[in-house]
């Protein structure tokens, strides 16, 4: 796998299939490893994002912090936690009403937060990040080598 485009893809993939197992599962014990499972993968994907990928593609365009699309992105990213986060207290206070809206509106926002990525951010990425480079970035995020 020599792209970040088709990283990702896989990535999304598993948090989306975390996220439908979470959705039907109606043991509250095993619902609680779904979402900590699905959040601790959810903020490792956000800070290769955030802390690696973006920062490395700023430079080679010369964007300043702060600006260009990956401040869209991260911007998403804190939308995305603090509306995981109320998902998790309506968990907790076992609050079934809240909880289905807050899930419901996560989807729709991780959903649409996606389509934003794949269609506009990963190509970019595809086109200044080298393969070799990317091969580093995923050697030193989950020290070893992702790549195929």
């Amino acid at each position: 796998m020599k792209k970040i485009s088709e990283f990702m893809k896989l990535e999304h993939a598993h948090l989306d299939k975390l996220w439908a197992d979470l959705e039907t599962e109606q043991n509250k014990k095993k619902s609680k490893r779904i979402l900590r499972k699905f959040s601790d993968d959810l903020f490792t994907h956000i800070k290769l994002e955030d802390e690696i990928i973006s920062p490395i593609f700023n430079k080679y365009l010369g964007i300043e912090k702060g600006k260009g699309p990956t401040t869209v992105m991260s911007s998403d990213h804190e939308k995305i936690a603090q509306l995981l986060g109320k998902v998790k207290v309506a968990k907790e206070k076992e609050d079934e009403k809240q909880l289905t809206q807050l899930m419901t509106h996560f989807r729709r926002a991780l959903t649409s937060h996606h389509e934003k990525e794949t269609k506009m951010q990963y190509p970019l990425f595809d086109n200044i990040i080298s393969p070799r480079d990317w091969e580093k970035i995923l050697e030193k995020k989950y020290h070893k080598s992702k790549v195929h």
